[in-house]
């Protein structure tokens, strides 16, 4: 079963606030990344540098 819990911690939130991702875009991406290996966390950093 895939988690239903999405991690995002405040170096996420500079990382779209410094305009480098968009919010839907990151809770898109880490909601893939949840659902395909049942982590809830991710950084977007490396979801952007994939």
């Amino acid at each position: 079963k895939s988690t239903n819990l999405i991690g995002m911690d405040g170096q996420d939130l500079f990382f779209i606030l410094d305009g480098k991702m968009k919010l839907d875009e990151a809770i898109q991406m880490k909601a893939r990344h949840a659902a395909e290996t049942n982590d809830s966390f991710i950084s977007v950093f490396k979801l952007a540098n994939r």
